[in-house]
C-alpha cells in the first residue's frame, strides 16, 4: 500500500514538473500559477500543495534537486586523472556521466538557463563548479597567473562562462552529440587552455 501511495505521489510530482517546463517554455516563469500548473497537469489545486507551497517552491525545490545531483556527480571528478587523459586526448568516465546526467535534465536546465528562466541559476551552476571543481585546479591557476600575468580569478571567470557557454549551446541545439562526443569536445577546447600545462600538478 505505501509503494503504491509514493508512486502515485512521484507520478503527481513527474506531471506537475511536465507542465512548470511547459509553461516556462511557453510563456516564461514570470506569472505562472497554481491553477495554471494544476489546469496543465490535469490535477486539483489540494493535491499540488500536498507537495508545494506555491510555484516558486515548487520550482525551488526543482532546481535544488538537480543542484545537489549535480554536485554529486562534480565531486566525483578527479582532476590529476582528466588532465592525464585529456593531455593524450582521451576523455575520463567521470566526465562522461556528468554530462549524461546534464541530459537526463536538459529540459530543466535549458529553460533555467534561458531567456525567461532564472536569471541567478547560471551563477549557482557557476559557483558548484568553483567550489567543487575549479578550486582543485588552482595550481595551475597559479602557474597561468603568472605565465599570462592574469589574476587567477579572472582566468577562472573566463573559463567559468565559456563552459557555461559551450554547454548552453549543446542543449540549445538538441544534444546532437553523446555525452561521450559532448564530453570529448570539452577536452580537445580546454588542451588549449591550462591543461597543457598538466606536468606541473603533482601526483
Amino acid at each position: 500500500m505505501a509503494e503504491r501511495i509514493d508512486r502515485r505521489k512521484e507520478r503527481t510530482k513527474q506531471l506537475l514538473h511536465k507542465a512548470l517546463l511547459e509553461l516556462i517554455e511557453e510563456r516564461g516563469l514570470e506569472g505562472i500559477t497554481v491553477s495554471d500548473l494544476t489546469q496543465r497537469a490535469e490535477i486539483n489545486r489540494g493535491t499540488f500543495y500536498l507537495h508545494y507551497k506555491d510555484v516558486p517552491d515548487m520550482l525551488d525545490q526543482s532546481k535544488m534537486a538537480f543542484l545537489q545531483g549535480l554536485r554529486e556527480q562534480v565531486i566525483t571528478l578527479d582532476v590529476n586523472g582528466l588532465i592525464r587523459k585529456a593531455a593524450v586526448d582521451e576523455t575520463d568516465q567521470s566526465l562522461v556521466d556528468l554530462f549524461a546526467y546534464i541530459a537526463d535534465h536538459a529540459d530543466l536546465f535549458r529553460l533555467l538557463l534561458g531567456p525567461g528562466g532564472d536569471s541567478f541559476f547560471g551563477d549557482q551552476v557557476v559557483q558548484l563548479l568553483k567550489e567543487n571543481f575549479y578550486d582543485k585546479l588552482l595550481p595551475l591557476w597559479r602557474v597561468e597567473e603568472a605565465r599570462l600575468n592574469i589574476p587567477y580569478d579572472f582566468l577562472i571567470a573566463y573559463v567559468s562562462a565559456a563552459n557555461l557557454g559551450f554547454l548552453q549551446h549543446w542543449l540549445e541545439t538538441g544534444m546532437q552529440q553523446t555525452p561521450e562526443q559532448f564530453a570529448q569536445m570539452i577536452v580537445r577546447v580546454v588542451r588549449t587552455g591550462p591543461i597543457h600545462l598538466s606536468q606541473d600538478i603533482p601526483d
